[in-house]
């Protein structure tokens, strides 16, 4: 028998903004007005999420873990080795440490990350959470067949933007939050290239001891 309660996301859930537990949610207790679909309908889509949200872990690992842990792998294997290989072999310790990076910051500062997806640009029920996971799961993963670097956190905004663009249309959309989500991506490109360079010039160009 299914049940009749406010059902949540794994972004965020909209249970949580409602006031009478057990009763159906109603527009008015929605951060945004969407349209609101069976209980029964989300009720299934609860738990096609769960397998969606592993998906989207399992691209997610494939793809922005192996960005950082790739360069490091290849720094180690120089380190180990005092030569520079086109390929070398990656440590089981190196995987575990990507993997527990990715736990850490997903509980320290992971939760304001998914509140600004799941609350601040539309609300994510269970249906559309689903939409959103599973096509940023399958672009991820095609991607990362292929050797393409690219996140997933630009594929997740940009499938809960287009969620949020078909419920609401495009001149409801919370541009001001977009575009500071864009501007933040752009930043980190230059932010990032000068702190890396910067690390790098003080390695090449530091006086050393000749001989």
């Amino acid at each position: 028998k299914m049940s009749n309660e406010p059902l949540t996301g794994s972004i965020v859930g909209v249970s949580d903004n409602s006031s009478n537990n057990g009763c159906q949610v109603t527009e008015s207790e929605l951060p945004f007005t969407v349209q609101l679909f069976d209980n029964r309908a989300e009720y299934v889509f609860r738990y096609l999420q769960v397998f969606t949200a592993v998906c989207a872990s399992f691209a997610h690992g494939a793809s922005d873990v192996s960005n950082a842990m790739g360069p490091f792998a290849a720094i180690y294997a120089i380190y180990r080795t005092q030569t520079v290989v086109a390929v070398s072999d990656t440590p089981i310790w190196i995987l575990f440490l990507g993997g527990g990076g990715l736990v850490l910051g997903l509980a320290t500062f992971g939760v304001r990350i998914m509140r600004l997806l799941g609350e601040r640009i539309t609300t994510i029920t269970p249906s559309r959470g689903f939409s959103a996971e599973l096509s940023t799961a399958l672009v991820v993963s095609f991607a990362s067949g292929y050797g393409v670097p690219i996140s997933s956190t630009h594929c997740i905004t940009g499938a809960v933007v287009a969620i949020s663009m078909v419920d609401v249309g495009i001149l409801k959309l919370r541009w001001i939050i977009i575009a500071k989500l864009y501007a933040g991506w752009i930043m980190t490109l230059v932010i990032c290239g000068v702190i890396s360079a910067l690390f790098f010039a003080q390695g090449i160009y530091s006086p050393s001891r000749a001989g």
